[in-house]
């Protein structure tokens, strides 16, 4: 049997634990007039070992870093996806890693407008042989 839980000590509420996430660990975009600025927390791995990628207007960002000081081995690693708009020139997207940040510029492309309304016309069902 498990011994009782001491009244005077409170239990450990956990909460929402996402929301107490610091930010720099959190990928941040801001629109400008032209496009998107993302910028992701990279601290601690090489620009060479980032991978960033675009599928389906999901820009992802994965890397990992291993380092060795006294005998211990250390591991750094990071993988983030965002949820771009649609309206994104995927083919001019450029990174630039800046002391610990990954910043991507995004930039915008106008979206093709629709055509114009039209009317579609209602044609009658092909006529069936009628029985008799």
């Amino acid at each position: 049997d498990w011994p009782a839980w001491p009244s005077n000590m409170p239990m450990v509420d956990t909460g929402d634990v996402w929301s107490r996430l610091p930010e720099a660990q959190l990928p941040m975009m801001k629109e400008t007039p032209t496009g998107y600025q993302v910028q992701f927390a990279a601290a601690g791995i090489k620009p060479s070992d980032l991978r960033v990628t675009i599928d389906n207007n999901i820009l992802k960002v994965q890397g990992e870093s291993k380092s060795e000081h006294d005998g211990w081995e250390y591991t750094s690693s990071i993988e983030r996806s965002i949820q771009l708009p649609k309206n994104i020139d995927a083919t001019a997207i450029e990174a630039i890693s800046d002391h610990g940040m990954l910043c991507i510029s995004v930039p915008k492309m106008e979206l093709q407008a629709s055509e114009a309304p039209r009317l579609i016309p209602i044609k009658p069902a092909p006529s069936s042989p009628t029985k008799k």
